[in-house]
């Protein structure tokens, strides 16, 4: 089986590409994982967010869109949404699992509260006032 699907990703590598060290070399970076945002609420920032995977690869992302990485050993990946408005929460970092030959997903549900007003007001009384 393991020489059948090294002989099958050999078929869709890069013809420049190098002989791999062994027959399973290129088993190691064929896993991909979807990452999906999906923004409720009001005060959206328009510029979307960063999608960051075990601190190496980033890639922006919408405020309601998809992305995918691919490339990825297969096991646990960190996957972090960043560059979030003061204004959103999302539970971030998610920890994905992807397999050997398929993928993982993450899925961050952010929800932004609207942008408010703040007045501040202070009165002094008494005597001996600092002016």
């Amino acid at each position: 089986m393991a020489a059948t699907v090294a002989v099958a990703l050999a078929c869709n590598r890069d013809a420049e590409s190098p002989p791999p060290a062994s027959p399973n070399a290129w088993l190691t970076d064929i896993g991909g994982l979807v990452v999906s945002t999906a923004t409720t609420g009001s005060s959206i920032d328009p510029n979307g967010y960063v999608v960051v995977v075990d601190n190496t690869q980033r890639q922006s992302i919408a405020p309601s869109g998809v992305v995918v990485f691919t490339g990825l050993a297969p096991g646990q990946h960190t996957v972090a949404l960043t560059d979030v408005a003061s204004n959103c929460t999302v539970s971030t970092p998610l920890t994905v699992m992807v397999s050997l030959l398929g993928s993982g997903t993450a899925a961050f549900p952010v929800s932004c509260a609207p942008a408010g007003d703040l007045t501040v007001s202070a009165s002094t009384t008494g005597s001996n006032l600092d002016p």
